[in-house]
């Protein structure tokens, strides 16, 4: 897995643009629609992995995104589909976890485009390999972090957590514990639904808002907005129900 695996780009800086991170949107294409419209016109937006599974329109989720040119860090999921069709014990992982969702979307894509599913899967896996395990955007205030889990306290630099196996359970797209504080850096992640959220801890946010989940305080897609100017970031929420 290794081979494919890209572990990040160089910090980026970001000027006189607001920094968009939005949560886990799952195959939720009309909660991304809504959200995307109350965005700044000129932000730069990423997001943190989890674009497919669950929800019922994957694939037109990762369409929309690529043709808006945002950029995602990977989720556990589009890693558990990737390894589902490299290693066939995998498969029945992926499926059980929202992975038939995907495939439904991607048989009712391939009817209307007149193609083979299969060309769908390769030209999202393909895409999905691109995907880094973070973003770092410098602000003046901060350098916002972005994966898709979170990094957990106990090192003395946050990099320091790239040299855990993706498969851990600890791994920067699978942890779920108490967010570590690194000096000048907010980490901003989804996989953990929060209720009521986005949530701030510590210097972090978790801003997975449950956009699959019916429960009371979730059924949220969410963005977090970083300006120059402002140290508080602003929260964008939507209804997916």
């Amino acid at each position: 897995m290794k081979r494919w695996i890209r572990c990040g780009t160089k910090p980026k800086k970001v000027k006189d643009k607001p920094v968009v991170v939005i949560g886990d949107v799952h195959g939720r294409f009309k909660a991304l629609k809504k959200l995307a419209d109350k965005l700044p016109d000129n932000a730069e937006v990423f997001l943190v992995g989890d674009l497919i599974d669950r929800g019922p329109e994957s694939v037109d989720v990762c369409q929309f995104v690529r043709e808006k040119g945002w950029q995602s860090v990977l989720g556990n999921h589009e890693w558990m589909m990737i390894n589902a069709f490299a290693n066939p014990l995998m498969m029945d992982v992926w499926l059980s976890n929202g992975g038939y969702r995907t495939l439904e979307s991607i048989e009712k894509k391939a009817q209307q485009l007149n193609i083979t599913p299969q060309q769908i899967i390769e030209e999202l896996i393909s895409w999905f390999r691109m995907f880094p395990l973070f973003e770092e955007v410098k602000l003046p205030y901060t350098s916002v972090l972005i994966t898709h889990a979170g990094i957990k306290p106990g090192f003395s630099k946050w990099e320091e957590a790239l040299s855990i196996p993706l498969d851990a359970p600890d791994s920067i797209i699978w942890y779920r514990g108490p967010l570590g504080d690194f000096p000048g850096v907010t980490q901003v992640c989804g996989h953990t639904p929060v209720p009521k959220g986005p949530i701030k801890e510590g210097n972090n946010w978790r801003i997975d808002t449950g956009c699959t989940y019916t429960h009371e305080g979730l059924g949220h897609l969410s963005a977090i907005v970083f300006h120059n100017d402002v140290s508080e970031p602003e929260i964008i929420k939507v209804a997916c129900f």
